[in-house]
């Protein structure tokens, strides 16, 4: 029989942005799995100290046999290593949340987002951290983190506007205007509309 595990770490490589979109479009998976991501954390890309050594190891054995073309060289894939910058790790922890299964997959996307609660700009946003600040069209400030972010259209930036503020299933639930806006207004139509 299988069993949840109760967390699971999972790793997206490529730089900042790609190793993001993976990610996003990974906890689309998962939360239908009942998986939710609790943190994430950006490590940057970058060379260890054993590649410059080996760099250096094989440009004084080459400035032996060739002489000071080797050096050349050497300053070359030197700069070249300080300029270019390999994948980083986008490393998010997911955590296991019980779901009622009593209901189908067609009843619980009907209920899935109700409403807009408001529309929004970010203020701030730090991309290595993932939390920012929404300022709301009403002028409140809402504390925002990437878990709450379900658009993999879209990246969360310093400017970017036009969002809008689901309630998910009691949580929030934030995207841009046309990330399937209309999908979604569509069903909190047809929900509203049953309810009346």
């Amino acid at each position: 029989m299988f069993e949840n595990k109760k967390n699971i770490v999972e790793g997206y490589k490529g730089n900042e942005a790609k190793a993001r979109t993976l990610f996003l479009k990974d906890k689309e998976k998962k939360q239908k799995n009942g998986y939710y991501p609790v943190s994430e954390n950006w490590a940057p890309g970058s060379y260890g100290s054993a590649s410059f050594f080996t760099t250096l190891v094989i440009t004084i054995a080459l400035f032996f046999l060739v002489g000071p073309p080797a050096l050349v060289l050497f300053l070359l894939v030197v700069v070249y290593m300080l300029i270019t910058k390999p994948a980083g790790t986008l490393t998010a922890t997911y955590e296991y949340r019980e779901t009622s299964n009593a209901s189908s997959s067609k009843e619980e996307k009907n209920t899935s987002y109700d409403f807009i609660k408001a529309k929004g700009k970010f203020l701030s946003y730090d991309s290595s951290s993932g939390v920012g600040i929404i300022m709301t069209d009403s002028g409140k400030k809402l504390d925002f983190n990437v878990a709450m972010w379900d658009d993999p259209e879209a990246l969360p930036e310093v400017g970017l506007d036009s969002l809008n503020i689901y309630n998910k299933q009691g949580k929030l639930s934030i995207m841009t205007k046309g990330y399937e806006l209309e999908s979604y207004e569509k069903l909190a139509a047809e929900k509203n509309s049953k309810d009346i």
